[in-house]
C-alpha cells in the first residue's frame, strides 16, 4: 500500500482496514506531540515550542483530513463533509469552554455525539460496493491476470490462467525431476 497516497492524498476510496490503520499515525503524533509539550511544560510560552505545537497541529489536522476525506469517497459522499465531521465536534468544545457550568456538561454531550456518529460513519460503515464516483472498490477482489504470450515453451499452455508468484505447469523435465530428488549420499571407493 502506498502510505504517501493514505495520508496525503484527498483523491480517491479507502476502506475500512487501512483507514484504522492509518488513524494510528495521527494518533501517535498526537500522543508524542502532547508528551513533548508535558516534558518541556516550562518553556511552553517561548515562541520555538509555540511553532512546534502549530506544526503538530497542522500535521495531525492534514493527516485525518485525508484520511477521513477518502473514506468518505468510499461512502459515496463528497470529502468535503470531512469537514463539518472534524470542526464541530472542536467548535462545540471549545464553546463549552466559553459557557457557564451549568450548560458546559450539555455542549461537551452534544459534541461527543457528534463525533461518535462521524467516527462511526467513517470508520465501522460499509462503503459502497463496485465502483462509485470516486474510483473502484478498495474492497473488490483483484482481477486474475492472464499469461502473457510473449514466448512458446513447453510449459506454456494457451488456455491458462497465470497467478503471480506460482510456477508454470506443464510437463515436467528431467532437469525437474532431479531437482526434485533428495541428494543421495556418495559410496566412498576403496583406496
Amino acid at each position: 500500500m502506498n502510505w504517501t497516497w493514505v495520508f496525503f492524498s484527498f483523491q480517491g476510496r479507502l476502506a475500512r482496514k487501512p483507514f484504522w490503520i492509518g488513524l494510528a499515525a495521527p494518533f501517535g503524533l498526537a500522543l508524542f506531540g502532547a508528551l513533548f509539550i508535558w516534558i518541556v511544560g516550562s518553556m511552553a510560552a517561548s515562541p520555538p515550542i509555540i511553532a512546534l505545537e502549530i506544526a503538530f497541529a497542522i500535521s495531525i489536522s492534514v493527516l485525518c483530513l485525508a484520511l477521513g476525506s477518502k473514506r468518505l469517497q468510499d461512502r459515496d459522499k463528497s470529502g468535503w463533509w470531512i469537514l463539518p465531521y472534524f470542526f464541530v465536534p472542536q467548535a462545540i468544545a471549545s464553546a463549552a469552554l466559553a459557557l457557564p457550568d451549568s450548560a458546559a456538561p450539555v455542549f461537551i454531550a452534544i459534541g461527543i455525539a457528534v463525533a461518535f456518529c462521524a467516527l462511526l460513519d467513517l470508520g465501522c460503515l460499509e462503503g459502497t460496493p463496485g465502483r462509485n464516483r470516486f474510483g473502484t472498490d478498495p474492497n473488490a477482489p483483484v482481477p486474475v491476470q492472464e499469461k502473457p504470450e510473449h514466448h512458446e515453451s513447453h510449459f506454456a499452455r494457451p488456455n491458462d490462467v497465470w497467478q503471480p508468484n506460482q510456477p508454470a505447469s506443464g510437463p515436467r523435465t528431467g532437469l525437474d525431476k532431479f531437482l526434485d530428488e533428495p541428494a543421495r549420499p556418495r559410496r566412498r571407493e576403496a583406496s
